[in-house]
C-alpha cells in the first residue's frame, strides 16, 4: 500500500462485465459476514427446536 499508493487488486474479473475487482481482504470480509449470518440462523433454528 505504501509503495504503490493504494491497495493492489488481486482479482480483476472482466470477462463479461466490468464489475468484480477485489482483493483478498474484501473476500475475507464478505466470507466472515456470510459465516456470521449462517451461524445466527443456525442458533435461532436450534433455539426454536429446543422450545418444543
Amino acid at each position: 500500500r505504501f509503495i504503490r499508493g493504494g491497495v493492489v487488486d488481486y482479482v480483476a474479473w472482466h470477462k463479461w462485465f466490468e464489475f468484480a475487482v477485489f482483493n483478498f481482504a474484501d473476500v475475507m470480509i464478505d466470507l466472515a459476514v456470510v459465516i456470521f449470518i449462517f451461524q445466527g440462523l443456525r442458533a435461532a433454528k436450534k433455539e426454536k427446536n429446543e422450545e418444543k
